[in-house]
């Protein structure tokens, strides 16, 4: 849970990056959902990720977004 919680905190700036060319944020797709499997009975875990899906929705074009659809 603890690893989970430390990957949703990974600075956006780490996966996607429009001046070099980087755009890892789909390889989150797996922690974020399983972030959302564990928040059925963790609550927290699963409001972190919602909150970090938030940041990336406001932050992200939406042609990266539409790849965590």
């Amino acid at each position: 849970m603890s690893c989970i919680d430390l990957l949703l905190q990974v600075p956006l700036a780490l996966l996607y990056s429009k001046d070099i060319g980087t755009d890892n944020v789909e390889l989150w797709k797996g922690v974020m959902l399983k972030a959302l499997e564990l928040g059925l009975t963790d609550n927290t875990i699963a409001m972190t990720c919602i909150n970090m899906l938030e940041q990336w929705f406001n932050r992200l074009p939406p042609n990266t977004t539409v790849k965590l659809y």
